[in-house]
């Protein structure tokens, strides 16, 4: 009986080992397979064409190309180093200049002679140390309005070189008006001091629309030659006359509006109050100089009453016066950089 039981037991025990296999296994299976369903779901996020795929390869591109940017960017300082180091000397020269002009225009009548003479003599190394280490006769074709059109030296010019002689030519003129502004201010009576700011003004302005002439020649030229297809060449370098115009034109304006305002010594600002206007405002005094009011002049946008001196003087001090009373904007033709400087800002088009 033992013995016969043994292997009955045995088999029973067998029996349920292989039931409680085959249980599991299909539980086994189902968690694998949800396993691997759920292995599935995490790989479809990262399959090729899924933005989060594609943010990680452009990251990786941007890694993998940065070193090789940096060579050639490199190359582009070590090719050009000479004339960025000239650019950025003569840049802060200028940036110098201007401060020295502006401490010498605040001064006004008790202006230092003696440091706009030594002013004078840095602009004028300035520009024949490039005209010496530059090409003078190039800088001369272009302050002349003038393309070396046909020139072998011309047909050889890429957009960098094109650029590079726009941005010279461009800062040897600032540094020929800051040169004028010099000449003015040691020439110009006590007197006349006032009127010195607003000549600043028409200079400035003047220069400006010059400034916006000198790279027409070259950059016409350029669109010409290297564009490919005459229609397609002369239909740019047409657009780029006509854009050129319209700035001119608008820029010719505001420079013969401030010539006007210097030559005729016109308010742009108000008109002279009568007897009337000044009786309603119940106060003779002026809020500037605190004194009895000599020739005055009605504000237009406020109707404030100052002094015809007074009023001009403040309104010299920045192209964005306002009333000294109420803050009302002052519509003045004055312009910009009244103060002796000149613009930082390169023409490069």
């Amino acid at each position: 009986m033992g013995g016969e039981g043994s292997p009955e037991r045995g088999a029973d025990s067998d029996a349920r080992s292989s039931d409680r296999a085959s249980n599991a296994s299909p539980g086994g299976g189902g968690r694998a397979a949800e396993a691997g369903g759920g292995g599935g779901g995490g790989g479809e996020a990262l399959l090729p064409g899924t933005p989060r795929t594609e943010l990680h390869a452009g990251a990786r591109w941007l890694e993998d190309a940065l070193p090789f940017v940096l060579l050639l960017l490199l190359v582009f300082l070590q090719q050009h180093l000479l004339g960025i180091v000239a650019f950025c000397w003569l840049s802060t020269v200028l940036h110098n200049a201007n401060i020295r002009m502006r401490r010498q225009v605040m001064l006004k009548e008790a202006r230092e002679l003696g440091a706009l003479v030594l002013l004078a003599l840095l602009l004028v190394s300035q520009v024949a140390m490039v005209l010496l280490l530059g090409r003078a006769d190039a800088l001369g074709q272009q302050l002349l309005l003038r393309a070396m059109a046909g020139s072998p030296a011309e047909a050889e010019l890429g957009v960098f070189d094109v650029l590079w002689s726009v941005l010279v030519c461009d800062l040897m003129v600032r540094y020929g008006l800051m040169l004028l502004k010099v000449c003015l201010t040691v020439l110009v009576p006590p007197s006349a001091f006032r009127r010195l700011r607003r000549s600043f003004a028409l200079v400035e302005a003047a220069g400006l629309c010059y400034r916006s002439l000198l790279p027409m020649p070259a950059w016409y030229s350029w669109l010409l030659r290297t564009v490919q297809g005459r229609l397609s060449g002369s239909l740019l370098a047409g657009s780029y006359l006509t854009f050129k115009l319209a700035q001119l034109v608008e820029r010719g304006r505001v420079a013969a509006s401030i010539g006007r305002s210097l030559l005729l010594h016109q308010l742009h600002f108000g008109k002279y109050a009568t007897q009337e206007e000044l009786l309603e405002a119940g106060d003779d005094q002026c809020a500037i100089c605190q004194e009895q009011m000599l020739r005055p002049v009605l504000l237009d946008e406020c109707s404030h009453i100052f002094c015809e001196e007074c009023i001009l003087s403040w309104s010299e001090r920045a192209a964005d016066a306002t009333c000294p009373l109420c803050r009302a904007p002052i519509a003045s033709a004055i312009g910009s950089h009244t103060d002796g400087s000149t613009t930082l800002l390169p023409q490069l088009f």
